[in-house]
């Protein structure tokens, strides 16, 4: 077991891109596959406060990328954590898409129930996000066969 990394965020709503993303079937398979459930449609959304290096180093680290099916539905990072409010709390699974402008400062989360409730949050509420800081087994997952590796993973240098 590694070491725990805290976080603290504030709960903020999101643009509901998600909700469409976290009902596709390859995206939810893969979740299921890795985590051991199938999220609910959405995410919740916060914005981790303080120094979010060991956040990112994290992720890239010891998260998994999902590769979509398709070359226009960008790539996400996965990785498990753990968030609460209070003496509540809940398993989840940290949820970055790989998008070009997307906010560093914000966290998305994955569940088998809507967070929101469960925990009983509202917008500007502080969560308390524990990653575990131990590599997680598998680094990518396609979504099918036909891209079962990623072109980087199979191209070789050419020799002159």
């Amino acid at each position: 077991m590694g070491t725990q990394i805290r976080w603290t965020g504030r709960v903020v709503s999101g643009l509901g891109v998600a909700a469409r993303w976290t009902t596709l079937d390859w995206f939810r398979a893969a979740i299921e596959r890795l985590f051991g459930f199938k999220p609910v449609p959405g995410t919740l959304n916060a914005i981790a406060e303080g120094d979010r290096q060991e956040l990112d180093r994290l992720l890239l680290t010891a998260g998994t990328v999902l590769v979509p099916p398709a070359e226009d539905i960008c790539c996400s990072l996965v990785l498990p954590a753990h968030i609460a409010r209070g003496v509540r709390s809940h398993p989840v699974v940290l949820f970055r898409p790989m998008v070009y402008g997307y906010n560093p400062a914000q966290v998305e989360f994955l569940a088998p129930v809507r967070l929101r409730e469960a925990l009983e949050l509202c917008d500007g509420d502080e969560i308390v996000i524990t990653i575990e800081d131990n590599a997680h087994a598998q680094k990518w997952i396609a979504s099918d066969s036909s891209r079962a590796r990623p072109d980087w993973a199979t191209s070789r240098p050419s020799r002159q």
